[in-house]
């Protein structure tokens, strides 16, 4: 019996000596493993210069803080050397979703929500690979990258009004008369315009990187590093405001005249020069009351020894990491090279014909086609829009900032509601008023085969019809005037008028998108 034991003991230690390998080994194989990241996400990854490269904007700091953080990850080196490598196989399963967050925002042109996924895709794919504690040790200057990230724009509008507010308090104290009105600061000499650049997001931004590090290499608790990010906010803000309060009584000073009317950067880099001294001065105050204290390394903890089973872990992990840019590149969407002109010219609909002048236009840009049709005899004063993108890019895509219903030049937006069409299709009902009079719209979205009133369900749709092989997607409107101010005649027609409308343009983009898969016939 007790030779059989011994059998196996032998056994099994001979079995584990046969499935470990080398610590170097792994190591090497796990960079192997994430190096197609580099070369999936590299277009992502550049698009950081367009803003980067803009001076004397919010994330001019872009290069600095990208350094920044890679001297961070180098001085984590050592310890990560040392430290035992395991894979972590949890945190495969965020990096999935953020890998299927980057196909959305890839596929809807969302480059903000692209760049947003790049950090989190990093820091989890080397939690993947080399284990918890590797992630926790670099977690810092991943998470540190997002303030060069151009997300926090959506703050400008916020700090723009807090900033006229209280530049208008201080005036109001010092005696200069002055007249707001939005973002407006007009005094006698001259109006100021508070414009996004003037919101101080740039002076936040830089503060509470200054405040974060400072934080993580010198403090212990957390509520401390809390505590001095507050304290960069409020500083951050001052020294915005300091800026352009000086600036405004230096024009009512000089009536002016003063260069800084023309180049007033180098007054916020004196603002912020002037209060970075007292928020250093608090952040080490605050480093004396850490009781900072080092922990101590336990030398005497075995490390793991690598498994032959953790290369199909990593494996997995970094094909996961890839999964979103790897399925982007197998669909081969089918883009329509003709027009819907001539397909409706061909059809020879009675329903419909071209109209000769339209009355009124969507601003929207780099449209492929844009269609003014009307319904003969009935109803002249209706017409019917189709603004078409064929395919869609960065910039050139039918839900965007820069497109909009109306310019607000001609007509004017009044109002704007949902509603529905007799068949249940969800549309919009926007109300326009002119020097000419009232006139009324009814619009909706077309994206591949569904559509909807609403722009983020449309971007949802356009992830869809992606997979489904369709890049086109349009804008539908039907365009009337109210007859002496009344408009509810003629919006019954043209609500009974969507499902016809709906059908002539399902019909010909099918023809279109079947042409372009059947080139030969």
């Amino acid at each position: 019996m007790a030779q059989v034991v011994d059998n196996i003991k032998h056994y099994r230690h001979k079995t584990h000596v046969l499935m470990t390998i080398p610590r170097r080994t792994y190591t090497l194989f796990g960079l192997a493993a994430l190096a197609p990241l580099c070369y999936w996400y590299f277009p992502t990854a550049i698009s950081f210069a367009d803003r980067w490269n803009t001076l004397h904007e919010a994330y001019s700091h872009g290069y600095l803080l990208l350094g920044l953080c890679g001297l961070l990850i180098v001085r984590q080196l050592p310890g990560l050397m040392h430290a035992g490598k395991s894979p972590y196989w949890p945190a495969i399963i965020p990096l999935f979703a953020f890998s299927l967050l980057w196909l959305f925002g890839r596929v809807t042109h969302v480059l903000v929500l692209q760049q947003l996924t790049l950090p989190a895709l990093g820091l989890l794919a080397i939690t993947s690979v080399y284990g918890l504690n590797a992630g926790k040790k670099l977690r810092f200057p991943f998470l540190l990258f997002y303030a060069a990230v151009p997300v926090w724009d959506i703050f400008n509008g916020v700090l723009q009004s807090i900033t006229v507010k209280v530049c208008t308090l201080g005036l109001d104290w010092v005696g200069v008369p002055a007249f707001i009105e939005q973002n407006q600061i007009t005094i006698p000499a001259g109006t100021f315009q508070v414009a996004g650049g003037c919101s101080g997001l740039s002076y936040l931004l830089i503060t509470g990187i200054i405040g974060a590090v400072y934080g993580h290499l010198y403090y212990r608790l957390n509520w401390h590093k809390v505590l001095l990010l507050a304290v960069a906010v409020v500083f951050g803000l001052l020294c915005n405001w300091i800026r352009v309060f000086s600036l405004v009584v230096i024009g009512h000073i000089s009536d002016m005249q003063s260069s800084l009317m023309v180049d007033h950067e180098i007054l916020g880099w004196v603002a912020f020069t002037l209060c970075l001294p007292p928020y250093l001065y608090i952040a080490m105050h605050i480093e004396t009351l850490d009781d900072y204290l080092q922990p101590a390394t336990d030398s005497s903890r075995v490390l793991p020894q690598p498994r032959l089973h953790w290369f199909a872990v990593a494996t997995v992990a970094a094909i996961t990491a890839i999964f979103g840019p790897l399925w982007y590149a197998s669909i081969k969407p089918h883009i329509a090279h003709g027009n819907l002109a001539s397909v409706l010219k061909d059809s020879q609909s009675t329903l419909i014909e071209y109209a000769k002048q339209p009355r009124w236009e969507p601003a929207y840009r780099k449209m492929d086609e844009h269609l003014v049709l009307q319904f003969p005899g009935k109803f002249p004063e209706m017409q019917i829009h189709i603004v078409t993108y064929f395919s869609q890019g960065q910039g050139k895509e039918l839900i965007q900032w820069d497109n909009n219903i109306s310019d607000n030049r001609k007509w004017k937006l009044r109002s704007e509601q949902s509603i529905t069409s007799p068949e249940g299709d969800p549309l919009k009902l926007v109300s326009l008023q002119s020097m000419t009079g009232n006139a009324e719209i009814i619009y909706w979205y077309a994206i591949g085969d569904y559509s909807t009133n609403s722009e983020l369900k449309a971007k949802g749709y356009q992830l869809l019809a992606f997979l489904q092989g369709r890049e086109d997607a349009s804008l539908l409107a039907i365009f009337y005037h109210c007859a002496g101010g009344n408009c509810s005649r003629t919006r019954a027609s043209a609500v009974e008028s969507v499902a016809k409308i709906k059908l002539l343009y399902i019909d010909a983009m099918k023809k279109l998108t079947e042409v372009d898969q059947h080139p030969a016939q």
